[in-house]
């Protein structure tokens, strides 16, 4: 159909010369003992690949707490190490992804990995992944459809909700975003079930309202793609008789 061919993407080629650039990976679980192996899992194995590929991926939150700074625990952690690795001789040249540890790879090498990220970022330093439901802290309602998304009709897929569970970028840039985040944190908590901050909130604005010359949305689920399970609809099923 017409609609459909306006969202097919068609096929970033792979770069033909040596890769340049150093990536880091990094996700944020503060559990211990059989639960962080339980919830560490999928991510480890599938990751698997990629640290033979000379990756290095962390769990960057191992042994946390998140007592004290509550959900803001997560950016606050994951600004520290981005400046640890800022230090490093070469960190112009050096990357970052910050994902959750549900997560897992279904790529087996880092040159898919960059390019996948160069066909989703564009001309910009950081892509954000997208999704099919909207959440920003709560199921999105009127408002926030409004406030983020009232031009719907121009995104180029069928996922145009940002979803914060996968970053990637440079250093820098990254950098940036986590200190906005971090800095104005009283403005993105949610009440929804209870008073706390949200990070996907937060993100969610800081990609679409406040840096979006700097931000790529990953509209077409390159660097990550998120399941989404509908109800079917009887009403559209022929029963046999």
């Amino acid at each position: 159909s017409a609609a459909s061919d306006v969202y097919k993407r068609q096929p970033c080629p792979m770069k033909t010369e040596p890769e340049t650039r150093k990536l880091f990976i990094a996700t944020c679980d503060t559990r211990s003992g059989w639960k962080e192996f339980q919830a560490m899992k999928l991510w480890n194995v599938t990751g698997e690949y990629l640290r033979k590929d000379g990756i290095h991926m962390k769990n960057v939150c191992k042994g946390e707490n998140w007592g004290r700074y509550g959900f803001l625990t997560k950016p606050l952690i994951y600004l520290n190490y981005i400046k640890s690795l800022m230090t490093l001789s070469d960190a112009p040249l050096t990357h970052i992804v910050l994902m959750d540890s549900d997560t897992f790879w279904s790529v087996g090498t880092a040159k898919k990995v960059w390019n996948k990220y160069d066909c989703a970022r564009g001309n910009k330093n950081v892509v954000i992944s997208t999704e099919m439901s909207c959440w920003v802290g709560r199921y999105c309602q009127q408002a926030d459809l409004d406030r983020w998304y009232s031009n719907l009709k121009s995104v180029p897929s069928y996922s145009p909700f940002v979803n914060s569970g996968v970053v990637m970028g440079q250093l820098s840039s990254v950098a940036k975003m986590l200190e906005y985040v971090i800095t104005n944190n009283q403005s993105y908590y949610t009440t929804y079930v209870k008073h706390k901050f949200d990070d996907q909130y937060a993100i969610a604005d800081y990609g679409i309202n406040i840096a979006p010359t700097e931000v790529a949305l990953d509209y077409h689920q390159q660097i990550s793609a998120s399941a989404s399970i509908h109800a079917v609809s009887y009403t559209h099923l022929t029963l046999p008789t």
